[in-house]
């Protein structure tokens, strides 16, 4: 038997869980990646942008964990300041999934493909990756 949770906060503390799974997700590609000699110098590239994308994600995780210092962070507010990153992480997790295995000037490709996506935050983000 487990702890009553109100389906509001079961629901708030998934969305919590997922942001870390799209994490973990995120970072194993990069390791995964970087691990592969054959991965190439434009994969390479490719990761370390995706890794300078993580590091907003640890930046809020300090805030967050000086909130939670303070006494000042429920659940709920943990959803409120988390939902620019949440949405940012998943963009990224499928930006990652869509790249696959690709190298070299098929991965290049693949990327200038998303500057044509309909979602202005997908475009912004490649964009960024790409430069």
């Amino acid at each position: 038997p487990g702890i009553p949770l109100a389906r509001n906060k079961l629901d708030e503390a998934c969305k919590i869980a997922e942001l870390g799974f799209l994490y973990r997700t995120i970072k194993m590609f990069i390791d995964q990646r970087l691990s592969e000699r054959s991965y190439g110098l434009i994969g390479q590239a490719f990761c370390s942008a995706l890794t300078e994308e993580l590091q907003e994600y640890y930046r809020l995780i300090a805030i967050l964990e000086n909130h939670n210092s303070l006494g000042k962070l429920s659940i709920h507010r943990l959803v409120v300041w988390t939902s620019d990153c949440f949405e940012r992480l998943q963009l990224i997790a499928s930006l990652c999934s869509q790249v696959g295995t690709k190298i070299g000037g098929r991965l290049t490709s693949c990327l200038y493909m998303f500057l044509h996506h309909g979602n202005p935050d997908f475009h912004n983000l490649v964009s960024k990756i790409l430069h």
